[in-house]
């Protein structure tokens, strides 16, 4: 077995350096494109900044939990569940506002973190005016202030980030303190 192994010790040695590196090179574009296309890298902003980002200025200017015992019965939402309601200030760079994707993250020490998107708050009425935008809204071409409505369980905790994904600037995206 000795002498086997010392003819063959080239082409084993190829194999092990040649198998990983195949691998690698075939895997990786794909790889890196996935983490280029992401949202992996928080721009973090603190409560009541402006930021600029992806051809807007941003600003969170309220935030409202509505626990589920002072939500009108008529209202749809679940049991057991708050609302919470998001007003975004968004000042377009240019001639149109970006458009955009949103999430509400709790970020609480010691567990993991929890997410919901503003699709939760859609079959909730709130009464709202119907003029005021509850998403991104990219056909915006001045200053308005949208309203995204998160429905979160009940027991979700008060450390919440508004996370805003801007396509062109990806993988960065903007984490909002609320």
């Amino acid at each position: 077995m000795g002498g086997w192994l010392k003819r063959n010790a080239i082409a084993l040695v190829a194999v092990v350096v040649l198998v990983p590196a195949s691998l690698f090179v075939t895997f990786s574009s794909d790889w890196l494109s996935y983490w280029s296309q992401r949202a992996s890298s928080p721009v973090t902003v603190e409560r009541g900044a402006d930021v600029g980002f992806g051809g807007a200025e941003w600003r969170v200017t309220e935030v409202q939990r509505i626990r589920s015992t002072e939500l009108p019965a008529d209202a749809g939402a679940p049991p057991g569940t708050d609302v919470v309601v998001v007003s975004v200030a968004v000042s377009p760079e240019g001639a149109t506002a970006p458009s955009c994707l949103m999430d509400l993250e709790e970020t609480r020490s010691g567990a993991p973190s929890r997410t919901w998107s503003p699709d939760t708050g859609t079959g909730v009425d709130l009464g709202f005016d119907l003029d005021v935008p509850l998403y991104c809204d990219s056909e915006q071409t001045g200053d308005y202030t949208l309203e995204a409505v998160f429905v979160v369980p009940a027991d979700a905790g008060d450390q919440l980030r508004l996370n805003v994904e801007v396509v062109d600037e990806l993988p960065r995206y903007l984490s909002l303190t609320l």
